[in-house]
C-alpha cells in the first residue's frame, strides 16, 4: 500500500466501508473533499479487496471482532469491487 498516498488509502477505505454497509459508495461531497473520483480509486480498491480476501490467517482478529462488544464486524460480508 506504500505506493498510494495515505489520503487515497483512506478514501478507498471509506468507499469500501460505505459499500459494505449498503450505502452510496461515493458521493459528490466525498468527491469534493477527497478530490478522488471512483475511477481514480480503482487500483487502490482492488489492492485492499485482495488483502481482505486473503486474510484467512487472521483468526484471532476475526474472533475478537466477532464479539458483541465490537458489533460483530468480522462477521459482515465484505463487498467486492
Amino acid at each position: 500500500m506504500l505506493k498510494f498516498f495515505p489520503s487515497m488509502v483512506a478514501a478507498s477505505a471509506i468507499y469500501l466501508a460505505r459499500k459494505t454497509l449498503g450505502r452510496n459508495a461515493w458521493s459528490p461531497t466525498l468527491l469534493k473533499y477527497g478530490q478522488y473520483t471512483e475511477a481514480s480509486l480503482q487500483p487502490c480498491l482492488q489492492q485492499i479487496s485482495g488483502l481482505l480476501a486473503s486474510s484467512s490467517e487472521l483468526q484471532a482478529a476475526k474472533k475478537k471482532y466477532n464479539a458483541l462488544k465490537f458489533g460483530q464486524v468480522s462477521a459482515m460480508a465484505i463487498s467486492r469491487i
